[in-house]
């Protein structure tokens, strides 16, 4: 856990119904093994869940799907206890880098590649922008994104391009949104995403419940729909059936949260999805294996000291089987979905004009059904697009997720 102030003190709604995580259920995931703690970093793999390291830990550990069990694989990169580092996956590899390496603001710039068919941690090249803990990472096309976070003295606001091909580091535009520490990340449709998180200045530091969007087209960034749930940091995140999820953290160094709200990109809005089972919902790792999400570890605060835990928990939404949204009377749906090829309309189906658009509103095909009830999307790039129906004046609207 850390602290700041103005350094460190201490350390989808189209009408509401477009994708509903109808019945979603929560259930245990084991324990991790180390006992109480909080800050590590996590990512999955081939199917497995990893995490490790932390505040008070220098440990790696796996999770296994089908015996939902942790099983001990060795040391932390460094054989450190890496609090608050950065993690991310790119080519079949992950990668950690930074963290507070003794739990008392000793923040490293080292980059350690972990090969999970050897089991084993390699060193790369220095983060170029030097010891960081505490801020967002992300990936967007096998490329690597590292930005903010706590050197050990200040925070900072900029943000660094990762080549793990040539294990080079290229520094880009700062951020707009300052200096930050501790906010949730998550990618969809190829821009990655930056959600709540603690500002910095020079005379205070407060909790934000922005959303900022970056484009690594034109190194840009857009501020999309504010989080809806209270001003907080160290919430978790991940990404399930093309929609984002945050929740838990905490404000204040004082306050935790349970709550979790998920994000639509087409039509940049938030819902709540419901709270956690956790009681240890600040500095939690997350991540998502298929269409099931991960969150664990994590402390809350009690009267005089931090409480911790080691427990993880999986989340796994229960989708209609044709998350449809009928506006105005047009009875129908989309299957199979996701789909590759070929999508089947289900439903009254005569004589509708359908037309496809993509994540930023563009018409990217259109058809005339007739009486079709099958339609190629073969051509289409992989991604969430909104299937819009017509006949007279009756409409009807379905996500259809291109894999």
């Amino acid at each position: 856990m850390k602290k700041t102030t103005t350094l460190i003190i201490m350390l989808l709604l189209l009408s509401g119904a477009l994708y509903q995580p109808a019945n979603a259920q929560w259930s245990p995931a084991g324990k991790m093994g180390s006992g109480p703690i909080d800050g590590c970093f996590s990512f999955s793999i081939n199917g497995k869940g990893y995490a490790g390291g932390g505040a008070n830990g220098n440990k790696f550990y796996q999770y296994d799907t089908t015996t939902n069990a942790w099983t001990l694989k060795g040391n932390a990169p460094g054989n450190k206890i890496r609090g608050w580092a950065f993690s991310f996956v790119v080519n079949g590899k992950a990668y950690v880098v930074g963290g507070d390496t003794t739990g008392s603001f000793t923040e490293c710039a080292e980059v350690w590649m972990y090969d999970p068919d050897s089991n084993s941690w390699t060193q790369k090249a220095d983060f170029a922008g030097g010891p960081r803990d505490a801020g967002f990472s992300f990936v967007i096309n096998d490329t690597a994104y590292i930005g903010c976070g706590f050197d050990g003295a200040g925070v900072w606001n900029d943000m660094w391009r990762y080549n793990s091909m040539t294990d080079s580091w290229t520094a880009l535009n700062a951020v707009p949104f300052g200096n930050m520490l501790f906010p949730a990340t998550f990618v969809l449709n190829n821009k990655g995403y930056v959600a709540t998180g603690e500002v910095n200045t020079v005379s205070s530091a407060y909790e934000v419940n922005t959303l900022w969007m970056y484009n690594p087209a034109g190194d840009t960034w857009t501020q999309k729909a504010d989080f809806p749930g209270t001003a907080r940091q160290t919430s978790f995140s991940f990404v399930l059936n093309g929609m984002a999820y945050v929740g838990g953290g905490q404000a204040g160094y004082v306050n935790v949260y349970t709550d979790m709200w998920w994000y639509d990109a087409i039509t940049d809005s938030w819902s709540a999805a419901g709270n956690t089972p956790s009681s240890y919902p600040a500095w939690s790792t997350s991540f998502a294996i298929g269409n099931t999400g991960y969150m664990g570890t994590g402390v809350y605060f009690g009267t005089s000291s931090l409480i911790g835990t080691d427990s993880f928990y999986k989340y796994k939404p229960v989708v209609a089987s044709a998350p449809e949204l009928a506006t105005n009377a047009i009875e129908a749906g989309v299957f199979p979905n996701p789909a590759t090829d070929y999508i089947n309309i289900t439903g009254t189906i005569n004589n509708k004009d359908v037309t496809v658009l993509d994540v930023t509103g563009r018409v990217v095909k259109t058809f005339s059904a007739g009486s079709k009830q099958q339609l190629y999307i073969g051509d289409l790039e992989p991604g969430i697009y909104l299937l819009k129906l017509k006949t007279g004046v009756k409409t009807a609207n379905i996500r259809v997720i291109k894999e």
